[in-house]
């Protein structure tokens, strides 16, 4: 089956270069390939129409349309639905290396890291797409707290594929993934001195920079990376930069985003085997399923949670909360309700969340599988930090130990962990490596008023809520017998896959 194949310290070599932009493109492209350069440019229902022009009269060519439409429903954050469409890929051909990817990606998505894994081992046997199985690869590591294995990965590839200008892409991606714009932009500014003629690098590098509202040199990034595009004859990724470069937030002086598009209408896809294509707009969603119920252009406070008590109460901190008009959670798994403030504590950072729309049992932890945490003990924290840059869909998770069983000037309602965390943590639980909830994640050291104060920057010094402290508001007792919901210590990312669907992030409307 056919595969889908998805500052300026240069600036007078590529004005000279993009003087004849799109010149070489002689081609139109079919409907298809217009459809994945509309996608690659983030136009997903520019993409969408231009599936409906593409009329499949082959099993190949559904399989094409499926593999279209499930990257379509990726680049929204929808895995469900994409795995829809790859299934249905894999069912005409098992080695599909594409929609292999594609699902692996899905359950990276979904939490299911191993899955994931899996998948990825059967597109290696395929020998396509090298560079994004590598990410992907990584990525596993990441979402499951291990960024040293996954920074192993990417460096790794890098050395031995010094001249592949994805493998420089890749690095940064990741730092994008960790919420670093200022890093990417400066490992990509370095590496497009030394690689000029890597299109690649040079749009990725655009982008960033026509984020930081450097309008300029996006430009001249872009046109380069073009003309460069059509010298590889890769004129998908060609197309996908003239459609950008066509937009007018393009255009000097027209920043990012001030050309508000927000038709979210949906088209239905009367076509052999298709279902329904996706709902959409011309930016990308960040939800997994659908928005938080909001009206546009309401401000959005964001924090972590815990689902519990039969899936009806959320547990997260009353600064998370206090003072909002609105709250909807939505866990790791898409589900979503509606919520409203039953208890704020006046001595403790805690406040008690209840659900409209209770999720099921199998989401919610109970609080009497807890444990004391202990100075010296793995724990892991999940939740969605810096959620706003780095997605609301599926929480983060990171590794480290109980450093001290009192928290600040000794306050024995608290606890210091090495574990990272960021805004947008805040409210999440922590367990340790038998699955317990042994606290619920308060903030870090305010290290910026210390290093101004004493001269000095202090690291890893962040702050849990002890369980009890939880326990007494529900009057829960801790199970003597049998404390551990593991018989065996777990890797951070089983801990993660088990514990996705309880983990929620608290969207809070503020205007």
């Amino acid at each position: 089956m056919k595969q889908i194949i998805n500052h300026v310290v240069i600036a007078l070599l590529i004005v000279g270069a993009s003087a004849n932009l799109f010149a070489a493109e002689s081609t139109t492209l079919g409907s298809l390939e217009m459809a994945h350069a509309y996608l690659i440019a983030g136009m997903h229902k520019d993409a969408v129409l231009a599936l409906k022009k593409f009329d499949p009269a082959t099993e190949e060519q559904v399989s094409q349309l499926n593999y279209a439409l499930g990257k379509i429903y990726l680049a929204i954050d929808q895995p469900i639905k994409a795995q829809e469409y790859f299934s249905s890929v894999l069912e005409q051909d098992a080695q599909h290396g594409d929609a292999l990817m594609g699902m692996a990606e899905v359950q990276i998505k979904l939490g299911r890291v191993d899955l994931a894994r899996e998948y990825l081992a059967r597109s290696n046997q395929t020998n396509q797409r090298r560079s994004d199985r590598v990410y992907l690869q990584a990525l596993c590591s990441e979402v499951t707290g291990d960024a040293a294995s996954a920074d192993r990965i990417l460096k790794a590839d890098f050395a031995q594929y010094t001249r592949d200008g994805d493998a420089v892409v890749n690095i940064a991606r990741m730092q994008l993934q960790r919420g670093s714009t200022d890093q990417a932009v400066a490992w990509l500014e370095q590496q497009s001195t030394k690689r000029p003629e890597s299109a690649q690098v040079l749009d990725l590098l655009a982008d960033l920079l026509h984020g930081k509202k450097k309008s300029e040199a996006a430009l001249v990034y872009k046109r380069r990376a073009a003309d460069l595009y059509l010298a590889s004859q890769d004129r998908v990724r060609a197309q996908a930069v003239k459609l950008k470069l066509n937009d007018p937030s393009w255009q000097v002086g027209q920043w990012p985003g001030a050309i508000a598009k927000n038709d979210n209408s949906k088209i239905e896809l009367d076509r052999k085997a298709i279902k329904s294509a996706p709902e959409y707009s011309q930016k990308s969603f960040q939800a997994q399923f659908s928005k938080f119920p909001f009206p546009a252009g309401t401000q959005i406070r964001g924090g972590s949670g815990v689902t519990i008590e039969n899936g009806q109460k959320i547990i997260t901190n009353r600064h998370v909360v206090e003072g909002g008009k609105d709250i909807a959670v939505r866990n790791g798994v898409g589900l979503m309700s509606k919520a409203h403030v039953i208890y704020m504590s006046q001595t403790d950072d805690l406040a008690v969340l209840e659900l409209e729309q209770p999720f099921p049992l199998e989401h919610s932890f109970n609080l009497n599988q807890a444990q004391q945490a202990r100075p010296g003990s793995d724990v892991v924290v999940m939740g969605y930090p810096l959620w706003y840059i780095l997605g609301s869909a599926t929480p983060s998770i990171t590794n480290g130990v109980v450093a001290k069983a009192t928290g600040f000037n000794e306050d024995p309602s608290y606890f210091q962990m090495t574990a990272k965390v960021n805004k947008g943590n805040s409210g999440g639980p922590v367990f340790d490596l038998y699955g317990n909830l042994v606290g619920i994640t308060q903030g870090k050291l305010d290290i910026e008023s210390i290093q101004k104060k004493d001269g000095f920057l202090p690291e890893d010094i962040n702050f849990a809520i002890h369980i009890e402290r939880i326990q007494k508001i529900f009057q829960a007792k801790p199970e003597v017998s049998a404390p551990s919901a593991a018989s065996r210590a777990m890797r951070p990312e089983e801990i993660y896959q088990t514990m996705i669907g309880k983990v929620v992030m608290v969207a809070v409307a503020v205007d």
